[in-house]
């Protein structure tokens, strides 16, 4: 047995060490692939991040402008009264709102704040070509309607949340005007953390929220060529497409720490190897006498109780029989010959009944000089009977000689087969313990 573990030790070492050679040939391939996917990770993540801050920004400004809108729905009058405190206050919550305005009839009257903005009023939306298609937009939804990025008259680029006015609301018949709300563009973009995202180049395209089919207005339109990735930003009437190529696959200053660790993991191989194999032993060995009986070297008590559990929970290997195997007049030859006499006794036992049963069967010391056998796959009492008889025959017809008294062993057996009536081991082996005692009070009479 030993030359045979000493063979595989040496075939393991060998295979371990060729696959090593290898392994390590091929290590900084690995670790670079590993950091370009990390590095890719984190660029998604940092998009991705971008992505949530620009959506949630924007409809934030967008939908300030909706209670705009609803006041002066409810009462022009007191919204063209109050404009500059209306218009104050939504600037002030709004988080790149840069300007808004009123357009009766469509044309801008109002501007907040009317400083920077002075170009704007009187300017007629119907006499441009960029911005009424969304004004019309927006009154044909019946709703807001995002417009841009664009070129503004007073200057800058921005977006426009369009929103229709009617005068016979909720009807919205009787078409009154728009308001606009103007988000500053480049405001917007840098406070999303976009233009921070390192190990990509970023691209949007989808104006006025047409998506794929809208142009490109942020970054190089070449990146819609072969996207590495692409996701979409949702905005209240329709969505932009946001679309980015790696340009970093990994860091520069990783290539010479990776070599570093290629040879220096080489060299720990055979440590590796060594500590593995210790350890290996160790388990073994404390695994082998934490279930096995140290004067016998069968079973324990432990490991046979957990057998049992796994089997008892097993449904589909469910056929199997204990036998429950008491030492007659054990004590009285303890008590007699010593303690000595008794260990040889039960060691002698253990072994007759292990060339009684097959190889597939467990026997264990359960204490003292009580033992268990499990019989696998085994129910039919007829041939439980025979596998009793034979561990008796086979075990009452061997002796040991100690201070030259010549003695035979002698066994009560009782069984039990696992049925469905019967659910938990504690049954079990009380059953076999039970028409073990009995096996044991028959023979006390003849």
């Amino acid at each position: 047995m030993r030359s045979k573990v000493s063979w595989l030790f040496s075939a393991v070492a060998i295979i371990y060490f060729v696959i090593a050679f290898y392994a390590a040939d091929e290590l900084q391939s690995l670790l670079e692939s590993r950091a370009s996917s990390l590095a890719k990770e984190k660029t998604l993540v940092s998009v991705s991040s971008a992505k949530s801050t620009l959506e949630s920004s924007l409809y934030r400004d967008i939908y300030l402008g909706d209670s705009l809108a609803t006041v002066i729905t409810l009462n022009r009058q007191f919204a063209m009264d109050n404009w500059l405190d209306l218009g104050a206050t939504l600037i002030s919550k709004a988080n790149n709102v840069r300007n808004v305005g009123v357009a009766p009839d469509d044309v801008i009257s109002k501007n907040y704040p009317a400083a920077g903005n002075e170009r704007a009023i009187g300017f007629n939306l119907r006499e441009s070509a960029t911005q009424y298609p969304s004004v019309l937009e927006a009154r044909e939804l019946q709703d807001v309607f995002l417009a841009g990025p664009f070129e503004l008259v007073q200057g800058g680029k921005a977006l426009a949340g369009r929103y229709p006015i009617f005068s016979d609301s909720p009807f919205n018949t009787n078409y009154w005007g728009t308001v606009s709300v103007i988000i500053d563009f480049d405001r917007l973009i840098e406070s999303t953390g976009i233009l921070d995202v390192q190990g990509a180049t970023l691209a949007m395209r989808g104006v006025d929220g047409k998506g794929d089919e809208g142009e490109v207005f942020f970054g190089p339109a070449e990146v819609f060529n072969a996207p590495d990735f692409v996701t979409r930003v949702s905005i209240p009437n329709g969505e932009w497409v946001l679309a980015g190529n790696y340009t970093s696959v990994i860091p520069q200053a990783l290539h010479s720490p990776y070599v570093l660790v290629k040879w220096t993991v080489f060299s720990a191989l055979a440590l590796v190897f060594l500590s593995a194999w210790f350890m290996w032993r160790g388990y073994r060995v404390h695994r082998l006498h934490a279930y096995q009986d140290e004067l016998t070297g069968i079973a324990n008590r432990r490991y046979a109780m957990r057998r049992l559990d796994e089997l008892m929970s097993n449904e589909r290997r469910s056929d199997f029989t204990v036998l429950s195997i008491d030492l007659n007049r054990f004590k009285r030859i303890n008590d007699n010959l010593g303690h000595h006499a008794g260990d040889l006794l039960l060691q002698l036992v253990s072994d007759e009944i292990q060339r009684a049963i097959r190889g597939s069967d467990i026997v264990a010391r359960m204490g003292g000089d009580e033992f268990l056998v499990l019989l696998h796959r085994l129910k039919d009492p007829v041939k439980v009977n025979k596998v009793i008889e034979k561990i008796r025959e086979q075990v009452e017809h061997s002796s040991i000689c100690i201070n030259e008294q010549v003695i035979h062993p002698s066994l009560s057996i009782g069984f039990a087969t696992k049925t469905k009536a019967i659910t938990c081991v504690r049954e079990l082996l009380k059953i076999a313990d039970e028409r073990m005692y009995e096996d044991k009070a028959q023979r006390s009479t003849h």
